[in-house]
């Protein structure tokens, strides 16, 4: 009991600490920095990320809608020990 109630308290406060790790994308690129102490003032207050390599990119969170609605996988026999699936255009 003891390790759940840790494991509990090192995801919350890790949450607590940096929220940033926790966001689920997508992202689109905003605009390019020459450092990334500029990036990180200007992203500052909005639902950004920051690159930290040259060159150094703004990325802010996208509002669009994702559709998760795809085509069905159709199984095909084949050598595998997992099966294989395909998808139909």
């Amino acid at each position: 009991m003891e390790v759940l109630i840790a494991i509990v308290s090192a995801v919350f406060s890790s949450y607590t600490v940096s929220p940033d790790l926790y966001s689920h994308g997508p992202y689109e690129y905003e605009a390019e920095y020459n450092s990334v102490e500029e990036c990180k003032i200007d992203s500052y207050g909005v639902d950004a990320i920051c690159t930290t390599e040259a060159p150094y990119q703004m990325y802010v969170l996208s509002n669009k809608t994702i559709n998760h609605s795809g085509k069905a996988l159709e199984y095909v026999d084949c050598d595998y020990w997992a099966g294989c699936y395909t998808q139909e255009d």
